[in-house]
Order: structure tokens, then sequence, then C-alpha cells
């Protein structure tokens, strides 16, 4: 029994070498595939799920594009799509939209409305009407001009 057993160990060793290197790739090799498996990554990471990320994939080189919240977003995208098999290299075209200033939230809205005055109390002179109040100036913090 000892000569059968230390023969079949070698055998069934090679066997199972052999049929390893011989089972058919599941990784996915086409650009729709691989893009497909991109975007479902993407998609599927709650920390960016929500942000407008377009990919595409040809040759195997995905590339990212559209306008994400920060920057932190932006390397986890490319790391997400980096990660998926198949997969040779990342293109990040993602950009960071600049966060809204203060001066700029202004000119967008305009000035700050005055708020409505509380009812007074019955006056033998009517109360001269409030006057707006000027916008304030902001100071660009990058720059060390003053306004003009």
């Amino acid at each position: 029994m000892n000569v059968i057993h230390r023969s079949i160990l070698p055998l069934s060793l090679a066997l199972t070498l052999t049929l390893a290197g011989c089972k058919p790739s599941s990784t996915p090799t086409d650009d729709a595939s691989l893009t497909a498996a991109v975007q479902s990554r993407i998609a599927g990471d709650g920390a960016i799920s929500a942000e407008p990320i377009q990919s595409a994939v040809k040759d195997q080189v995905a590339t990212l594009n559209g306008t994400v919240s920060n920057e932190a977003a932006r390397s986890l995208a490319a790391a997400d799509a980096a990660q998926v098999t198949g997969i040779k290299t990342v293109v990040n075209n993602l950009t960071v939209q600049a966060p809204v200033s203060a001066a700029a939230m202004t000119a967008m809205t305009g000035p700050p409305s005055p708020a409505p005055a509380p009812p007074a109390a019955p006056k033998s002179k009517p109360a001269p009407p409030a006057k707006p109040k000027p916008a304030p100036i902001v100071l660009n913090p990058r720059s060390r001009k003053s306004p003009q």
C-alpha cells in the first residue's frame, strides 16, 4: 500500500496543477464589460455614489470625467476604478468643484433683505423708513490687496 500511496501523491499533484492552469479566465477584458464594472464599482461606493462621475474604458484604460465635490472624492474614484480587474491604467480627468465664497454667494443672490420691523405702538410721528445695509466687503484671503 505504501508504494501505491507514493505514486498517487505526485500524480494527483501534477493533475491538480495542470487543471488549475487550464481554467478559463472569468475576468472581462472587453471595453464594454470593463466600463460596466468600473461604473458599478463607483456607484457601489457610498462615499462617492452621489457624485456625477462618467467613466469609459478603451483598451483596458479607464477614463473618468465629471466634477466632484472635493479632492478626496476625486482620489477615491480613481482608486475604485484601478481596483477593477482588467483595468491597466486610470486617466483621472475629474475636476474638483470650487467652493462658493460668501462674496460669490452675495453676487448670485443679492444683498440680504432687511428684516421686517416689528409692529410699533402708535406714535404721533411715523418712524422713518429703514435703510438697507450695504453688502459686506469680503476680502480674498489669498490676496493682500485692500478694496478700492
